[in-house]
């Protein structure tokens, strides 16, 4: 042939054959045809197989790999090639078994797969083969199915193949945009744009351009012109009624009144939200443009007209029309996209993944538009239309204007039922919908809105589930809300005519810069906000009444009124000054008082003002009295201005005249002057004062208004000196001074007389003192360091001075300066010259070294020749900055920085030292040392610090290195805010380097978003849920070659319902452009692994190292053995058998937070477990034996870049820990993970670390190439260890690491399952030099358990344990099984006994004494005690003896002696519990527990130290071990909760006695509790819980909910989280609890409050019974009394008020040993009569016999009417015996037991020295301590042993903010008081702080067994009056003008002052003390 084509070959017609024959080959070409003499042979062995093909399906977003397994595949050199849908899919891998390719991007579709395999042809498939690939994207619905015409509908669309990042989905329905707000693969929610439009026509000339505009409802028209220069042109639009009209007659917008060439200015003419106005306002040279808009709400046709647009009124008219389109149904298109790739729609019936139904409460009805919609042929018009019928609109808005108290009516169509389904806004503003209908709904403003008032405000409506609606209503301001100001009080209603009277006014629309009037009259505004404005009226000398008005707005609007805003002036109300008494004050706190009326009794809401500049301070006030405290006043007569806030400007004239004082110290000093003077006196003046002495000026350092100082000049002789003092033109009485040679420091001599700089000198005198810190030595003004002193010696350290002698100066800080002839030599010496010859020519630079030189002053001269020095260059005159230290400081300033150089100066004023601009401040300096505090910084930056001298100029910096840092700890860093509390969302931006210098809170989250955030060199924590490094921020901990060296933790929070971040989940460190950078330092814990056993992998800690650091002793011994030996095989190989040991511990650590959930130990599966994937598997959780769980949900660290191959996110992680980590069955979500980072070139890497406790991989490696990990030890690893993930991965390195339990995860991927340590995908990787190692109804009488995950008694059933009266007498266990993730019972939860209708009888063998009290003291080691009571308890029993020293109680096991009275313990007590101790039984024979028996971690926990403060606010240093070796555990235990399905019918009865419950509750979990009756109404006894043992719980004890009449009684509780007898939401009542025992009732971390500050018997209705019962050694309180205003949650109800209920009963009950109070009433309780929300009789509550010892307080209550404590015993306790704080006045009815607050009959002991058991003199602080009220009454009561220091029988309380200081005055009453042992009656603070009314005289004499009455004499000549201190009659012999104020002085109550005043009480006078 001569043509080289082959156009046509035969092969026997190319059928594929089996057979192997040969077939001959024809070759036609055209007509002819040639058949060759060669044969071909079809044969299987050669033909291509697949027989597999996968994946089936696969998304339209993100590259997968698409593996075929088969045989003859050839090789990818062999021009072989794979296509999907004709598109080819790029090689990965080929090999002639597999082939792997990375799949195109498809639209969605199934496409063949077609496989070519070079000259072998195309494969066959294996039968049930698929070779095609479904690319999913479908949506499946839509919902709702018809929404609004104007938007606003939130579209939920279901489908498939969707992707979780919304902003790679894009939505659109029709033409409108459909926001995307969330999305997932097979769900996304989007927002529907609204489809209206803006058209625009424009004034040309004389027209509008378009004249004609055709539009839709609900679109917007604007109107734009240019109004040119000089033309005198302007415009306006407005509607007209036909084509040819003019003018405007009323139509439905108008731009204004008149035309205009520029915005107009009012509302009037334009309409402000939607018009929008660009005006220019410059002269009328310049173009003015401006706009109209107008939105058309009602189809039809709208002409329009300009008017005349010249100033005739004749010229061009622009003429227009707008017609507008009623709104269409539309079925439109809806497309989905992602990734640009678009959705098919699949509407076809099948199998879909739906959406559970919901019935959202705030959703309104989807309406049956019927067959209104459009029929359209597009398949997505059966998922959504837009219809009329789906359209609100708003037919009418009324009112248009008013308050926030009116309610404004929307009428319309459309509208929702359910009221919260109508969102509206005025101005954007939510508003609240009280109701709806389908045609109107009712809406107000909220109150603190902050609408501005005054501007029409547009109105909206959105409707949930429809969308937007429509306003069809014509007029524009139609359309609009204007909101107007409003008062709604005014307080105080009347003042005086003077004025200053303080208003406050409340109401809604006040705003900044209004103004108030009063009756017409100015108030000026002292505060003002949207809801509240304080002022001070104005005179009005006439008076009379009149309205107070609050003038708001932009245009001021009055506000309405919307109650009584009247206010009275009359001068009735003001109060008067007759007198001040005395009227002269020297400054020494002079008590002064001024007299009249009106005043009054509030010391707040008085102001006194001396000399119209001064305020006076109010200590107290009465009607007719006001108390002043006058310290130091300037010197001369001042008027007094008394305002009454509440009254108004008192009337009347009063002056104070402050006398000239003053008294000197010291009284002499040194004749060389220096000596600080402190003149303490009265009315110095700052700036204003002048003081000499001899005549000489002394230098003022310092002066207040109270005290000056100043330092003497030097005195001409020995002996005294005038100290004349001016202020002002007043001069002071003349003082002496002496100078006074005896004051006199002097110097002798200095030791050595020369020498160099830094020579230590000794100089020898006298006077100096022995405190070195007083003795100041300068050389020539430069300091000598002083190192020690004593008084004939002093030794310091020389300066730097250039040669010469100076003389040597000392000064003591008190005595002055000394007198010294003292010189010192600098030596002035040469070392050397540089070069030492040259040439005869000169001008040769010479370098001359030395010391000694002046730097200013050198002169150097070389054979009598002078040698000039160049200055310039000589280092000796040059400053220069060695060192700076620290070289770090925040850039809020304030670090302290010490320059260390040469050639400074030792003049600050030389001295200049900036840093980035800002100054340092110098503080001391000398030639060589400058020290200087920084300033503030604006941001963080590398630095230098800049030295300046003088005219030596600036130093040199080469050393100069500064950071300037923002520290994490300083407000400064953030705005003045403090650092990010708790749960904050931190920002780090571009600019910004923080010093992270304290450890965190747990932040939601940290964004480093371009900034830097710097671990500083301390141990610190970093906590947060989420860390995302973006930007180019940087996360560092260390560097690269200088580690960190302390310890940094970064622990990551969150847990499996967290909030996730796009593509990197939750608890998580991302990093997305920028660097991590974590850098540490090797630590102490190993691993050890050898044999094939998993299970004897060991932990262990290191104890010492050898020498060499071959040898490590470890803590604990080994306990299997493991290998280490070498054995040669016969063919001389040898084998080396040794297990591997790899350092766990790292200083760096990275963590999920360790709040694990649960955490078993599990019983190893038997040896010989077979670990192969296709093994029969009868082993489970134990197959690798004790391992330890968790909740499995650790922290991540992340690395996914916006894009691969540019190194935008770069880890460098070398020696760091993490641990806890990975998040168990989710992809993608592992400890340490590059995410498509592409190329990294080395660039990043992992190193030396070491990950152990993972839940998911440790390190992943995901189409990433060029990573490095090496070095690296791995431990305990649930999945593939190094996992190399999709095949695509090259060039990554894995050397030298150890993995060792690297174990199967039961779930993810199949290669997790049957996990390899390093798992490979792709031959193009190095991995070298690794190493890895394994990795029941009646129970029978007999001994029985039933285990269940959950129990639930319903439909009448019974579970029967024993009978009343026939207790069960063998064991009986109940055991509950599950964990945090069981599945729940609805209501009653997991690991539940649950009882709906019916009876759970659990019934014990009786105990007749459950608890009782020790005989005597039990000390620490005894192995028995005795008991108060004879117990019937068994020999092995466990029982707890209370604490009684405020640590936990103890453990125990018994005997019993055979009195029943002695028991013997199986171990030694360690506690010293007194004889009162109590011991309790605590093992029962049916016993309920939460799968106790395998309680995931038990640990011992080492207990604080002594001393460890429960404060609520105390710093807490100690948390684990706070109460010291307690048990841990899971935290999750079993429950019995009693619920039926309606209340009070007692379809739900528990019979529980002598029962055990223990490791039950279910800790942090509301509602799930050990034992619960819950909304159970009246159960009338039907139920209880009598004798039972309850301990080891984690969620309170007994939970009583909304439940009355149960009975609790003699059980014994121990060891219980939270409050453990606990009456919940305040609305139970006639519950009974008594005779039951609390011990160690310790607080909860989370839940309520009530349950972190715990009590024992928590009681929220006052109406229950509590009674003989005893609480020990708990955290904080025995009884807590906290009666809300309502009762809470699910028994809400607002005609019960509690607070006001009688109290039921509180009788006989002990208390002992609780972190805080026995009893605590908080916060407010005020019994009344009948007990209703309305009642105002009082009732007194009188809780009876409470003994309470070894607490922080007895009994305290806050805010009580007439709450009475009875026959209270409190001993031995820290801070008050009985505290009261406040008693409410309209609660009580006066002082005394029949409606008041009263302790009574009752006693109150200081110290009980048996009681404390330290050994150490104790005593209670304070007794007795009185309220901040009138109206207590102490009565019969005793008080026992307070005689020693600081301790007193009686004290008044404190309240932080309340009467700070020099306040008080309140009225006690005392009767029938006696004392024994007491010297310290009383303690105050201040004089007049309390009023203590001694009734009979037994208060102030020696107690009721002594009181004796004198007649008290009075001299009425005198106001200071001296009287007898006991009580007299009254004969008429006191003045009447001294009854309220005779002052009184005696001695009394120990040592202390005490003062007083009369008191007339049943005609009698007393005296009342103060101290």
């Amino acid at each position: 042939m001569t043509n080289d084509k082959l156009v046509n070959v035969n092969v026997n017609f190319l059928f594929r054959r089996r057979a192997r024959a040969p077939r001959s080959v024809t070759v036609r070409s055209g007509g002819s045809s040639q058949t060759a003499s060669g044969s071909f042979s079809y044969d299987d062995a050669l033909t291509p197989l697949i027989a597999f093909m996968g994946p089936q399906s696969t998304t339209v977003i993100g590259h997968r790999v698409l593996t075929i397994i088969g045989s003859n595949l050839g090789s990818s050199a062999n021009e072989t090639s794979v296509w999907v849908g004709g598109v080819p899919c790029p090689a990965l891998a080929w090999s002639p078994g597999n082939v792997t390719c990375l799949l195109p991007v498809l639209p969605p579709a199934v496409y063949w797969v077609d496989v070519q395999v070079g000259n072998s042809g195309n494969p066959k498939t294996s039968p049930g083969v698929n070779a095609s690939i479904a690319y999913v994207l479908e949506v499946h619905g839509v919902t709702p199915a018809v929404g609004s015409l104007l938007g606003g509908t939130r579209l939920t669309v279901t489908g498939a193949g969707f992707s979780p990042d919304a902003s790679e989905v894009r939505v659109s329905v029709g033409d409108s945009r459909c926001e995307v707000m969330t999305s997932s693969e097979a769900e996304l929610e989007c927002v529907l744009r609204s489809a209206e439009e803006t058209h625009e026509a424009g004034a040309r000339g004389t027209a509008w351009s378009p004249h004609s505009l055709d539009v839709s409802v609900g679109d917007t028209v604007a109107w734009r012109w240019e109004a040119p220069p000089f033309l005198g042109l302007a415009y306006r639009v407005f509607s007209v009624s036909a084509p040819s009209g003019t003018a405007y007659e009323g139509g439905p917008f108008n731009s204004g009144d008149a035309p205009t060439p520029r915005a107009p200015t009012t509302f009037t003419n334009t309409i402000s939200t939607i018009t929008s106005a660009s005006t220019n306002t410059n002269n009328s040279s310049t173009s003015n443009q401006t706009f109209f808009a107008y939105r058309f709400t009602s189809p039809g046709v709208y002409y329009y007209s300009s008017g005349p647009i010249t100033g005739g009124g004749d010229g061009p008219i622009l003429q227009g029309v707008v017609r507008v389109r009623p709104m269409e149904d539309l079925a439109p298109r809806i497309s989905v996209t992602v990734g640009g790739v678009e959705a098919r729609v699949e509407t076809a019936p099948g199998p879909r993944r739906t959406r559970r139904a919901t019935a959202p409460q705030c959703t309104a009805a989807t309406p049956d538009c019927g067959s209104s919609s459009p029929a359209s042929a597009n398949q997505t018009a059966a998922l959504f239309s837009l219809s009329t019928c789906a359209t609100p609109m708003v037919h009418d808005i009324s009112p248009r204007q008013g308050t926030a108290h009116r309610l404004v009516r929307l009428q319309g169509v459309a509208f929702s039922e359910t009221a919260c389904a109508n969102e509206v806004t005025v101005g954007g503003l939510p508003c609240v919908v009280v109701n709806s209908t389908q045609t109107e709904l009712f809406f107000r403003l909220p109150h603190d809105s902050g609408a501005p008032v005054g501007v029409p405000h547009p109105v909206a409506l959105r409707v949930h589930n429809l969308g937007d609606a429509l306003l069809a209503i014509p007029g524009e301001l139609e359309r609009r809300f204007v909101v107007l100001p409003v008062v709604d009080s005014v307080a105080p209603p009347v003042g005086s005519t003077t004025g200053y009277t303080r208003l406050t006014v409340r109401g809604s629309g006040f705003s900044a810069g209004g103004r108030v009037t009063v009756a017409g009259r100015s108030c000026e505004v002292v505060s003002l906000n949207y809801t509240r404005v304080v002022c001070d009226t104005g005179p009005w000398a006439v008076g009379g009444v009149g309205d107070v008005v609050v003038h708001a707005g932009p245009i001021p609007l009055a506000s309405v009124c919307h109650s009584n805003c009247s206010f009275l002036y009359t001068a009735a109300a003001t109060p008067t000054v007759t007198g001040v008494t005395p009227g002269v004050v020297d400054g020494t706190g002079t008590a002064v008082t001024v007299s009249g009326s009106g005043f009054g009794s509030d010391a707040g809401d008085v102001v006194v003002t001396a000399g119209g500049a001064w305020e006076l301070e109010v200590s107290a006030v009465t009607d007719s009295t006001v108390t002043l405290a006058v310290g130091a006043l300037p010197a001369g007569a001042h008027d007094l201005r008394v305002v009454v806030r509440s009254k108004g400007l008192a009337s009347g004239a009063a002056s104070l005249d402050s006398r000239a004082r003053a008294s000197l110290a010291p009284e002499a000093g040194s004749v060389a002057g220096g000596t600080p003077l402190v003149v303490t006196g009265n009315g110095f003046v700052p700036g204003n004062t002048s003081v000499t002495v001899g005549g000489w000026p002394c230098d003022v350092q310092e002066v207040t208004p109270g005290e000056l100082r100043c330092l003497t000049p030097p005195g001409p002789v020995e002996g005294l000196a005038a100290v004349r003092i001016t202020v002002f033109s007043v001069d002071y009485p003349a003082l002496n001074f002496t100078y006074s040679q005896a004051h006199t420091p002097n110097v002798s001599s200095v030791t050595p007389t020369s020498g160099a700089s830094g020579a230590s000198l000794t100089l020898e005198g006298g006077g100096f003192g022995s405190d070195p810190r007083l003795v100041e030595v300068m050389i020539r003004d430069v300091p000598c360091n002083v190192t020690a002193a004593n008084d004939t010696h002093v030794w310091c350290t020389a300066g730097e001075n250039p040669g010469g002698t100076y003389g040597v100066a000392l000064r003591h800080r008190v005595k002055g300066v000394a007198r010294s002839r003292a010189e010192f030599t600098y030596d002035l010496l040469l070392s050397g010259v540089q070069p030492s010859e040259g040439s005869f020519g000169g001008d040769a630079m010479l370098e001359v070294r030395g010391s000694g030189f002046d730097p200013r002053n050198a002169r150097v001269q070389i054979c009598g020749q002078k040698c000039e020095v160049d200055r310039d260059m000589s280092t000796e005159l040059t400053p220069v900055v060695s060192e700076v230290s620290p070289r770090r400081g925040g850039t809020a300033g304030g670090t302290r920085l010490t320059i260390t150089g040469s050639g400074f100066s030792t003049t600050i004023s030389e001295v200049n030292v900036t840093i980035a601009g800002s100054v340092c401040d110098v503080q001391s300096t000398n030639d060589t040392h400058i020290v200087c505090v920084t300033n503030s910084q604006a941001r963080s930056q590398e630095t230098e610090v800049r030295v300046s001298i003088g005219d030596r100029g600036i130093a040199k910096m080469d050393n100069a290195d500064f950071f300037y840092i923002d520290v994490w700890s300083s407000r400064f860093t953030w705005g003045g805010l403090p650092p990010p509390e708790k749960g904050t969302f931190a920002v780090i931006t571009r600019g910004q380097t923080i010093l992270l210098d304290e450890s965190t809170p747990v932040l939601k989250m940290l964004l480093i978003q371009g900034g830097t955030l710097v671990f500083d060199e301390k141990d610190v924590e970093l906590q947060a849920e989420n860390i995302l490094i973006t930007d180019g921020g940087r996360l560092q901990v260390g560097r690269e070659g200088a580690p960190f060296r302390h310890r940094a933790t970064i622990t990551l929070h969150g847990h499996l319902r967290s909030k996730e971040l796009p593509v990197y989940g939750t608890k998580t460190l991302g990093v997305r452009e920028g660097v991590l950078d974590l850098h540490g330092d090797a630590g102490n814990t190993i691993s050890s692994e050898e044999t094939h056993s998993q299970r004897e992998n060991e932990v262990r800690t290191i104890a010492s190292v050898s020498a060499d650091g071959k040898t490590l002793t470890l803590t604990e011994p080994l306990e299997y053995t493991h290998l280490g030996v070498e054995v040669t095989l016969g063919d001389g190989t040898v084998l080396q058998g040794r297990a591997e040991v790899g350092l766990l511990t790292r200083n760096v650590v990275v963590r999920g937070s360790q709040s694990m959930e649960w955490n078993d130990e599990i019983e190893a599966c038997p040896d010989g477990f077979d670990t192969g994937e296709f093994a029969t598997q009868t082993c489970f959780q134990g197959r690798f034996g004790e391992e330890v769980g968790s909740d499995q949900f650790g922290g991540c660290i992340m690395f996914h870049a916006p894009r691969p191959d540019e190194n935008l996110a770069i880890g460098r992680i070398e020696h760091v820990e993490v641990f806890h980590a990975g998040q168990a069955f989710r992809l993608g979500r592992y400890p340490i993970h590059w995410h498509l980072m592409g190329n990294v070139d080395g660039a990043s890497y992992v190193r030396g670390c070491s990950i152990h406790q993972t839940f998911n991989r440790a390190v992943t490696i995901h189409n990433t190439h060029g990573l490095l990990v090496e070095r690296n030890v791995i431990y305990d690893v649930m999945g593939g260890a190094f996992f190399i993930e999709d095949g695509i991965e090259t060039r990554n390195v894995l050397q030298y690491n150890l993995a060792v339990f690297v174990r199967q995860s039961t779930s993810l991927l199949n290669d997790d399952i049957t996990p390899a340590a390093y798992w490979v995908t792709n031959p193009n990787n190095v991995v070298r030099h690794n190493a890895a190692w394994g990795g029941t109804l009646v129970f029978d009488e007999k001994d029985v358990e039933l285990q269940a995950e959950n129990i639930l008694i319903t439909d009448g059933g019974r579970l029967q344990v024993g009978r009343e009266g026939a207790p069960f007498r063998h064991r009986a266990t109940i055991t509950l099984h599950g964990h945090l993730r069981s599945k729940e019972l609805p209501v009653y939860g997991t690991k539940t006994l649950g009882v709906r209708e019916g009876v759970l009888d659990l019934h014990g063998i009786p105990v007749p004494v459950p608890w009782t009290h020790l005989a005597q003291t039990a000390p620490s080691g005894s192995s028995s005690i005795t008991l108060n009571l004879e117990v019937t308890w068994k020999v092995g029993d466990e029982i707890v003896i209370a604490s009684t020293a405020g640590e936990r109680g103890e453990d125990a096991s018994a005997s019993v002696s055979a009195d029943g009275k002695t028991l013997t313990l199986t171990e030694p007590l360690g506690v010293h519990p007194p004889g009162g101790g109590g011991s309790r039984w605590a093992t029962g024979n049916p016993v309920l527990q939460g799968r106790a028996e395998s309680m995931e971690w038990n640990d011992k926990i080492e207990a604080c130290p002594d001393g460890f403060d429960t404060g609520e606010f105390a710093t807490q240093t100690c948390f684990q071990g706070r109460f010291g070796e307690e048990v841990g555990s899971d935290q999750f235990g079993g429950c019995i909760m009693f619920h039926a399905p309606r209340p009070d019918e007692n379809l739900a009865i528990g019979r529980i006695e002598h029962v055990e419950v223990f490791h039950a509750g279910q800790a942090f979990r509301l509602g799930r509790y050990p034992i619960h009756w819950h909304l159970m109404g009246n159960v009338d006894g039907a139920s209880y819980v009598r004798g039972c043992s309850i301990h080891q719980t984690f969620n309170r004890a007994v939970t009583i909910h909304n439940t009355h009449g149960l009975l609790v009684e003699r059980n014994v509780i121990y060891d219980v989280m939270g409050g453990a007898f606990f009456i919940e939401d305040g609305i139970e009542t006639r519950n009974v609890l008594q005779y039951n025992l609390a011990v160690f009732v310790r607080q909860s971390t989370s839940l309520l409050n009530d349950d972190i500050t715990p009590a024992a018997y928590w009681v929220t209705n006052p109406n229950n019974v509590v009674r003989h019962n005893a609480a020990a050694g708990g955290t904080h309180f025995g009884f807590w009394y906290r009666m809300h205003e309502h009762p809470d949650g699910p028994s809400y109800d607002r005609n019960i008020c509690q607070k006001r209920v009688p109290l039921g009963e509180f009788a006989n009950n002990t208390v002992h040993s609780q972190g805080w109070f026995g009893l605590w009433i908080f916060q407010e309780y005020t019994p009344m009569s009948r007990g209703g929300c309305r009642s105002r009789t009082p009732e007194p509550a009188v809780f009876r016999g409470l003994t309470v010892w070894n607490c922080e307080k007895g009994a305290e209550w806050v805010n009580v009417g007439a709450v009475q404590f009875s026959g209270f015993l409190v001993a031995n306790n820290e801070k008050a015996g009985v505290e009261a704080k406040r008693i409410l006045h309209w609660a009580v009815g006066g002082f005394g037991e029949a409606a008041g607050a009263t302790l009574s009959n009752s006693t109150v002991v200081g110290h009980v020295d048996a009681l404390s058991g330290t050994g150490r003199p104790y005593c209670t602080h304070r007794g007795v301590i009185v309220p901040f009220d009138d109206g207590m009454s102490v009565l019969g009561t005793t008080f026992v042993n307070f005689d020693r220091e600081p301790c007193a029988a009686i004290g008044v309380t404190t309240i932080d903010g309340t009467c700070v200081e020099g306040c008080g005055g309140w009225a006690v009453r005392f009767r029938d008081v006696a004392y024994v042992n007491v010297t310290r009656k009383a303690a105050f603070r201040w004089e007049h702080e309390v009023q203590l009314v001694d009734l009979d005289g037994s208060l102030t004499v020696s107690g009721k067994s002594s009181a004796r009455r004198r007649r008290a004499s009075v001299d009425r000549s005198v106001s200071d009056v001296a009287v007898d201190f006991r009580a007299w009659e009254s004969d008429g012999g006191v003045d009447q003008r001294h009854q309220s104020q005779a002052v009184v002085r005696q001695r009394h109550l120990g040592n202390d002052d005490v003062g007083g005043r009369l008191e007339e009480e049943d005609g009698k006078y007393y005296q009342i003390l103060f101290k």
